[in-house]
């Protein structure tokens, strides 16, 4: 596994370079868009090959079915470096003196009609809560889901007895968290309270773990950005290892928090099992990137062929309900690449997906229109010249991780739901930019 070592040691000369240019020559604060890839890069492309190489494999491939050779990593180390230069350099290359890296201004968010936008809360916090019961409320002490799962062919998965579209309230309720936040304040007893009920709830339901994630990146962001820092101060660091630990015990077994208040297991015991399970990753578990796109590379396109872009149609075929369209397809690519491997429920990244396309020619130029997009958001939000523009980058900033882990459509599935409540108070209630303090 030497050649691991060597796709780590790549990525992180690359990764030093960019980062250095980006953090010190243009100081860019922690919640643009490039530091976002930065870390999820870190940890995607240069902890897991070296895990990689520290556990002499990876038990991913044993269960994927599919071993790469040395020609494979060597390979995906210089494609994961490609990826990162077209994300980050490109961009500036293209745009030559693109400079939009301030940081945005202290504010809160002013309601006038604070009636209809207390309303419009409860409405979707209750439309969630209700989600979540449809999709959790039944679920025992062996199973996370309240509804029966159906594994298709191509390795997805069927909701049976229950609409996805039921399920999917469930995913108002962090950017529901997120609003009051802005209008009512970090320190607000309701948005406090709510919010530690929401991380219990996550925690005991065991299922997406990313929903609880999203609400604290956005409440640490917010502080920063009131604070006027670039960075957040160490403290939040330490407590984000904390959660992070949290994050990675839970997928160890979804179930830790429910059998441990159930008395069917101890603490001891479940963690006993995570040490077996996960301990050797150093928290890179959920960060399998390179571990996915080696395996990807190696098949794609000598067995599989090229997607063409085909996976992006269900964009189209997503809306359809199932009682018009019984037999719905869930994904329309061409490749199937679970004929090839046990791929169920893993997630190919961007690289992969994009890379699935045309090869190298469609990762450089999706990775490159993505970066131009994600900062163009960026440069919107620190002019604030709107709350509209403010509050969209705050919610598909906290959903980069999807974009970036994902890749795939699986990204509008989030922001379609999450976008409603924002768009209904920006209609209704037309909350104004207050500045805190002397604006810039």
């Amino acid at each position: 596994m030497e050649f691991a070592l060597f796709a780590c040691v790549l990525n992180l000369v690359v990764w030093i370079f960019v980062s250095y240019l980006y953090f010190i020559k243009l100081r860019i604060p922690f919640y643009h868009p490039i530091s976002i890839y930065l870390a999820y890069h870190f940890l995607g492309f240069i902890l897991r090959p070296y895990y990689i190489f520290k556990n002499d494999g990876s038990d991913l491939w044993h269960r994927i079915g599919i071993l790469p050779d040395e020609w494979d990593l060597i390979y995906s180390g210089f494609v994961s470096c490609i990826a990162l230069l077209s994300f980050t350099i490109l961009p500036l290359i293209y745009k030559g003196n693109y400079k939009c890296y301030q940081k945005i201004a202290p504010f809160k968010l002013e309601i006038i009609k604070e009636k209809y936008f207390n309303i419009i809360m409860i409405t979707f916090f209750s439309l969630g809560m209700y989600g979540t019961y449809q999709a959790y409320g039944g679920a025992g002490i062996s199973s996370v889901y309240a509804h029966e799962i159906e594994i298709i062919s191509s390795g997805g998965q069927q909701l049976k007895g229950v609409s996805g579209y039921v399920t999917a309230l469930a995913e108002f309720i962090p950017v529901t968290l997120i609003l009051i936040m802005l209008v009512k304040g970090v320190r607000s007893v309701l948005f406090i309270a709510l919010l530690v009920l929401f991380i219990a709830l996550r925690m005991w339901i065991g299922s997406q773990r990313l929903s609880f994630v999203v609400v604290l990146l956005a409440l640490v962001v917010y502080l920063v950005i009131l604070s006027r820092r670039r960075f957040p101060p160490l403290r939040f660091f330490i407590v984000g290892i904390l959660f992070l630990s949290i994050f990675d015990f839970i997928g160890s077994d979804r179930l830790a928090f429910r059998k441990i208040l159930a008395g069917e297991d101890t603490f001891s015991v479940l963690y006993d099992s995570y040490q077996r399970q996960r301990s050797s990753d150093g928290l890179s578990s959920d960060f399998k990137e390179f571990d996915v796109t080696t395996v990807v590379y190696k098949i794609v396109p000598s067995e599989t062929g090229f997607n063409y872009g085909t996976q992006y149609l269900r964009l189209f075929i997503w809306p359809i309900p199932r009682q018009i369209w019984h037999d719905k397809p869930i994904f329309t690519d061409i490749i199937d690449i679970n004929r090839f491997g046990n791929f169920w429920a893993l997630t190919m990244s961007s690289h992969g997906d994009y890379y699935s396309n045309f090869g190298i020619v469609s990762l450089v130029l999706i990775m490159f229109l993505v970066s131009i997009l994600l900062q163009k958001l960026y440069k919107n939000a620190a002019k604030m010249k709107s709350a509209g523009s403010i509050v969209s980058y705050i919610v598909v900033m906290i959903y980069m991780k999807t974009i970036f882990r994902d890749g795939g459509v699986t990204i509008f599935y989030f922001l379609i739901f999450s976008f409603i409540p924002v768009i209904i108070t920006l209609l209704i209630c037309k909350p104004k930019l207050m500045f805190i303090g002397a604006k810039r």
